[in-house]
C-alpha cells in the first residue's frame, strides 16, 4: 500500500524539480537578453563611451538584480504553491481513503453485531423451547394421576372400590402407572 504513495511522492518531486529547472533557464535567458540589449543599446564609442556605459550599467545593474530577485521569488512561490497543492491533494486523498476504510469497518461491525444479536436471540428461543417442552411433559405426566385422584375424591354414595380393602392401593398404583407411562413413552420417542 506504500508503493503508490512513494510513486506519487517521487513524481511530485520530479515535477517540482522540472519546474525549478525551467524557471532557472528562463531567468538565465532573461539575464543574457538584458546583457545583450544593454551592449546593443550602448555601443563602445571609446573612453567617453566607456564612462557613459559604466554609468548606465550602474543604473541598470540594480534593475537586473531586482529583476533576478523577483524572478527567484516568483519561481520559489510557484514551486511552493505546487508543492502545497500536491501535499494538500495527497492529504485529501489520504483522508478519503481513511474515511472509506472507516465506513467499511463500521459496516463490518454492524453486520457482526447483527449476527451476534440473531445468534443470542436464537439461543434464547432454544432455551425457552426446552423450558416449555419440560412444562408440557410435566403437565402430561401429572394429568392422568390428577384425573384418577379427582374421580376418587368425589362424594358419591355408591363407589364399590371404596369398600374394597385393596381399593386404595389399586388407585395409587393406577396413578403411578399413569404417571410413568407417558414419561417412558416420551423417552422412547426421544422427546426428552
Amino acid at each position: 500500500m506504500r508503493e503508490p504513495a512513494v510513486l506519487v511522492l517521487v513524481l511530485t518531486v520530479g515535477v517540482l524539480l522540472g519546474i525549478a529547472l525551467a524557471v532557472g533557464a528562463v531567468r538565465w535567458a532573461a539575464r543574457r537578453r538584458l546583457a545583450g540589449a544593454s551592449h546593443r543599446a550602448l555601443p563602445d564609442p571609446g573612453a567617453q563611451g566607456a564612462a557613459e556605459r559604466a554609468a548606465v550599467q550602474a543604473l541598470v545593474r540594480p534593475l537586473q538584480d531586482t529583476l533576478a530577485r523577483v524572478s527567484d521569488q516568483l519561481a520559489r512561490a510557484e514551486v511552493e504553491r505546487a508543492a502545497a497543492q500536491a501535499e494538500l491533494r495527497e492529504q485529501v486523498r489520504s483522508t478519503l481513503r481513511d474515511l472509506q476504510s472507516l465506513e467499511e469497518h463500521a459496516s463490518f461491525l454492524s453486520s457482526k453485531i447483527q449476527f451476534l444479536l440473531d445468534a443470542t436471540l436464537g439461543l434464547v428461543n432454544l432455551e425457552q423451547n426446552n423450558i416449555i417442552k419440560l412444562f408440557s411433559v410435566m403437565a402430561v405426566v401429572f394429568m392422568p394421576p390428577t384425573l384418577i385422584a379427582s374421580v376418587y375424591g368425589m362424594n358419591f354414595k355408591f363407589m364399590p372400590e371404596l369398600d374394597w380393602h385393596l381399593g386404595y392401593p389399586m388407585a395409587m398404583g393406577m396413578m403411578v402407572v399413569a404417571a410413568i407411562a407417558p414419561y417412558l413413552f416420551f423417552r422412547w420417542k426421544k422427546w426428552l
